[in-house]
């Protein structure tokens, strides 16, 4: 049989490129404050993976960097576009969201909202010219990647680790929620007592698509893992680098060699993180992480079997997802202040310079309002893309884990990856039964990282299968 009878004969191409901010770049992870970049740990880079049949061609992004904006999503997508003449919709950008890398747009403070100067812009979220130089990296890279296209070998496996990812919402004896810390046997030797229970489950898989070439030599691989990146954030301020998910790529291309190129699925961990609840004296390793994740990995490799053929699809669907509504006394509160204040108001006497909490609080309430007054209802793009027998879900915003198992569950797809994070900044996105114990992912007060209603999450499943069962017939 020749080539030009087999029309699912795969091709892939994969590219990175360093996107390292320079000194004094702002920092993603807080707010109200510049979190200056002084030291790099490990470079980041922009991924990109470009995959092709005869019938389609997809594509798909991954910078080391913390969240994009919808308006830098379309930057880069159509940028793509004029370049390689892959249609939007087919190119999926994520990014694994290390608290050690920049943000790629604004998405603390509305743009709608005045009287923030452009030296101060980082209180937005983001610094415009370094996003800017990044897209200019990001569309670079997806061109090599299109460039380097070359017939390959598609397998994919899992293993399963429950020791590197732990459910973050600590619920206390009164039914309150907590984030818990890290705490030492001397200063605490009982532990967290006040922590009744965990509120929920982790995803413990660990996923690998992979991808070799005629010489059986691996040219890309997907890795797939669930757990926020904030190893290096707890414990090096201002430190840049990529965290367990950069540590794994550069495993993995340890072990296959400095052509291959690893991307990194993060999946859905608005409510997981690295450290557990109740291990006295834990410290946060993103090294000691990526590594036991590239360790694995090469368990899974061992177990790969290859297949040349592979049916690629994608589709897109937008799911109106409500916002929430200010209460009144909230509302007027906040307009009272930033009508009293309409510049932002700084803290005296702290170090760093810091706005203060109650400015910001307004601000972010604010911002929630005008973005509701535009639009009453977030349109929120569900992606899956279909590379053979494996399904791969982009999840805009920061779903709880529980929504991806679901997901996983229900998929009729021997192999499903969800990755959160993508296209947009969505915020948390919880569980109903989550949102009576608050917490730090939900409040009462609107702001752009909790911003929408009750149900959203269990929405979101519903289209994802309908999606998943769609693409899979």
């Amino acid at each position: 049989m020749t080539t030009s009878d087999r029309p699912n004969i795969l091709r892939a191409g994969g590219a990175l490129i360093d996107i390292t901010p320079n000194a004094g770049t702002h920092l993603g992870g807080t707010w109200g404050v510049l979190r200056d970049a002084r030291t790099v740990a490990e470079p980041l880079y922009a991924r990109a993976l470009v995959l092709e049949s005869r019938t389609r061609k997809l594509c798909i992004v991954q910078p080391d960097l913390e969240i994009a904006t919808l308006p830098w999503t379309q930057k880069i997508r159509q940028g793509i576009e004029r370049r390689c003449g892959i249609a939007p919709d087919d190119i999926m950008v994520h990014l694994p969201q290390s608290h050690s890398t920049p943000p790629l747009g604004n998405f603390i403070i509305d743009e709608a909202l005045p009287n923030i100067p452009p030296e101060l812009e980082y209180l937005r979220g983001s610094q415009s010219e370094y996003c800017e130089y990044a897209v200019g990296k990001i569309l670079s890279c997806v061109e090599a990647a299109d460039k380097a296209l070359h017939p390959v070998q598609l397998g994919a496996g899992r293993a399963v680790r429950d020791d590197l990812a732990f459910n973050r919402r600590g619920v206390t004896r009164d039914g309150g929620i907590v984030m818990p810390g890290q705490f030492s046997r001397a200063s605490r030797p009982l532990g967290p007592t006040d922590i009744a229970f965990l509120e929920g489950p982790t995803d413990p898989e660990v996923g690998m698509v992979c991808l070799r070439n005629e010489k059986m030599k691996m040219s890309a691989m997907l890795l797939h893992f669930t757990c926020h990146p904030v190893n290096v954030f707890a414990t090096q301020h201002y430190t840049v680098s990529p965290d367990w998910p950069g540590v794994w790529c550069a495993g993995m291309q340890e072990e296959c060699g400095e052509t291959c190129v690893p991307l990194v699925l993060n999946g859905c961990c608005g409510n997981i993180n690295p450290w557990p609840a109740f291990h006295a004296d834990f410290v946060p390793d993103h090294r000691r992480m990526g590594r036991a994740l590239a360790e694995t990995s090469r368990h899974i490799l061992n177990a790969l079997t290859f297949e040349e053929e592979a049916t690629l699809d994608a589709r897109v669907k937008l799911v109106p997802l409500p916002l929430k509504k200010a209460d009144s006394a909230d509302r007027a509160t906040a307009e009272k202040l930033l009508a009293e204040h309409p510049e932002p108001r700084w803290d005296e006497d702290s170090t760093p310079r810091r706005v203060n909490a109650d400015w910001m609080d307004a601000a972010m309430l604010m911002s929630v309002e005008l973005e509701r007054e535009r639009s009453p209802e977030l349109a929120y793009e569900i992606q899956v893309m279909r590379i053979g027998d494996i399904a791969l879900v982009g999840l805009p915003g920061e779903p709880f884990v529980e929504g991806q198992l679901e997901i996983k569950v229900r998929s009729p797809f021997p192999y499903t990856f969800v990755a959160h994070n993508t296209t947009d900044f969505a915020g948390y996105i919880a569980p109903r039964h989550s949102y009576p114990r608050g917490g730090h992912e939900i409040r009462n007060k609107p702001a752009k990282w909790a911003k929408v209603e009750p149900g959203c999450l269990e929405k979101i499943v519903e289209e994802a299968v309908r999606l998943l069962d769609e693409i899979g017939t």
